[in-house]
């Protein structure tokens, strides 16, 4: 990738700001500095392919800079500038040359700002996103746990499940297998624990309805069963389900399964193996 090429006035940092300044851009890119009078040695680095931004600080240039500056700025149509002024400043050259202007800065402005201004312009110049601080912080604050779905009529099973979960998983609660296929319509967990008997749409049912969607046949399901129900998940587990819990095994079982189904998904998943049995 090319340069940052500051233009500025013959002995522009001459004061301790200035050379501070200078000195904290430098740190922040690949820079070089020169001056107005140096048209031939800046047009020449221009057409070496060496400069990918030029910055023209405008502020109460001299005559004599106002013309070098006209001479490089018409020089090539390609090379993107960004100039730095004050309105009135900015405005002189707006509209008499065809050069390739990416951005008016008017002054002042902080350092920072300046350079977070820059790095903007170089980063739509190289076609590369820059995140806000905001999105920055949204994404460092996404729990990177697991999510689980946790699908029971039951408000008892469903608040005892959360609770052994919650330490190591995100976990969702819904009550029913309608709503169990409203939530994932909007979020895909990584693992459904769905209770076997329920009123209405019981587990198979929304077993049957998820395994007949191509977006979510793939979702791992764990059946909640309770012991009068044991005999009868014989004909859920034809269905090819993760496997299944009973409500009353120990906590560190109901643990054990679910992670060693999620282990064996993250193993398809990285030698690529389809979904036969899990």
């Amino acid at each position: 990738m090319g340069k940052v090429l500051f233009l500025l006035e013959p002995n522009f940092n001459s004061t301790a700001e200035q050379k501070l300044n200078g000195k904290l851009i430098q740190d922040a890119f690949d820079t070089e500095f020169s001056s107005y009078d140096k048209v031939d040695e800046v047009t020449a680095k221009i057409e070496a392919g060496e400069i990918e931004l030029i910055v023209a600080y405008l502020h109460e240039l001299s005559s004599e800079s106002k013309k070098g500056f006209l001479q490089i700025l018409n020089h090539d149509h390609q090379t993107a500038f960004l100039l730095c002024g004050s309105h009135e400043e900015l405005h002189k050259y707006y509209e008499r040359v065809d050069a390739n202007i990416v951005k008016y800065l008017q002054l002042p402005v902080t350092i920072n700002d300046f350079i977070q201004v820059v790095n903007e312009e170089l980063a739509k110049i190289r076609g590369v996103e820059i995140k806000s601080e905001d999105e920055k912080k949204k994404e460092e604050t996404v729990d990177p746990r697991r999510h689980i779905l946790i699908v029971d009529d039951d408000p008892v099973s469903l608040r005892t499940f959360a609770y052994i979960l919650k330490d190591d998983y995100v976990t969702s609660v819904v009550k029913s297998g309608t709503q169990a296929l409203e939530f994932l319509g909007k979020e895909t967990p990584d693992l459904i624990l769905l209770d076997y008997e329920m009123p209405v749409m019981n587990g198979v049912q929304t077993f049957d309805a998820i395994l007949s969607e191509e977006n979510l046949k793939d979702i791992p399901v764990i059946f909640l069963t309770g012991i009068s129900d044991a005999g009868c998940v014989t004909e859920a587990l034809k269905k090819k389900p993760a496997g299944y819990v009973l409500k009353s095994e120990k906590e560190e079982i109901i643990k054990s399964k679910i992670k060693d189904v999620l282990e064996r998904i993250d193993n398809n998943k990285k030698y690529n193996t389809p979904r036969t049995d899990y």
